[in-house]
């Protein structure tokens, strides 16, 4: 298919059909066939593990007391029992399995039908998918260039995206049109330095108060002093660093009155 496409683009490339001026780019999720069933992360297994771990040791405890059991209803025999667990048992070396590739691998999903598939917000819905990076010039509308991610989001797309198309175009200056899911300082510098000038909605940060005068973007960040400027004029003194896993996450800043004794 890949090698379909590159002959497509390159014919439609000699037809001149690229206006090489604009292009859009997005990211449009395409639902894969693996099922949410079939989908499994490191927590989910822990899950899975544990009701079966439950359910192997009551059917254990079920042999040990089978002959005292009295009821009018019918019991599982013995053969039955040891059979169930025997399934129980299977599908918990399944599993385990499953965990097994995950730490060799590094991942953090695994999906057994589409391999390379994972677990996406897709129009409200959180769907096993794909996610195709699409470049659209803007001539005929026609796809100029795609590539098969597997992140759940856009971040940090634009600017690989972008080079690729620039190559395709003979390394031609043009522009770029894409949604603020693509918003990143370092892409946006790269497309620059490459002559690539792109138009992009800017990332909004709600807060609690969701005043839109005092959004994260809205602070003013004085280098010399290491001190954040609220919109209000306010002084914010750097308090501490936020961690997670012993890896820097963020930084606290807060307002002199604020501050707890150190």
């Amino acid at each position: 298919m890949k090698k379909v496409f590159r002959d497509f683009t390159k014919l439609c490339d000699e037809w001149e059909l690229f206006g090489k001026e604009l292009v859009a780019i997005d990211g449009p999720k395409f639902r894969a066939c693996n099922s949410k069933k079939n989908n499994y992360s490191s927590k989910k297994l822990a899950r899975h593990l544990q009701y079966l771990d439950e359910k192997i040791e009551g059917y254990l405890k079920e042999l040990d007391h089978h002959d005292q059991l009295e009821s009018p209803d019918r019991q599982p025999d013995v053969k039955e029992i040891e059979e169930r667990i025997q399934q129980l048992r299977d599908r918990r070396e399944k599993y385990e399995s499953y965990q097994r590739k995950l730490k060799q691998s590094g991942e953090n999903e695994i999906s057994t039908t589409d391999p390379d598939a994972r677990l996406m917000a897709n129009h409200n819905h959180v769907e096993v998918s794909y996610n195709v990076q699409t470049t659209v010039d803007a001539k005929h509308k026609l796809i100029a260039d795609f590539k098969v991610t597997q992140k759940p989001n856009d971040l940090g797309e634009l600017d690989h995206m972008a080079m690729r198309a620039k190559k395709l175009f003979g390394n031609k200056a043009f522009e770029v049109l894409a949604d603020k899911g693509y918003y990143k300082a370092k892409d946006l510098k790269k497309c620059t330095e490459n002559g690539i000038t792109v138009y992009i909605t800017k990332q909004t940060y709600a807060n609690g108060t969701k005043d839109q005068a005092f959004y994260s973007d809205q602070f003013k960040y004085d280098k010399t002093k290491n001190v954040y400027l609220c919109p209000a004029g306010k002084e914010l003194h750097y308090y501490r660093a936020r961690k997670k896993d012993g890896k820097i996450i963020g930084y606290e800043y807060l307002k002199l009155c604020c501050l707890p004794e150190m």
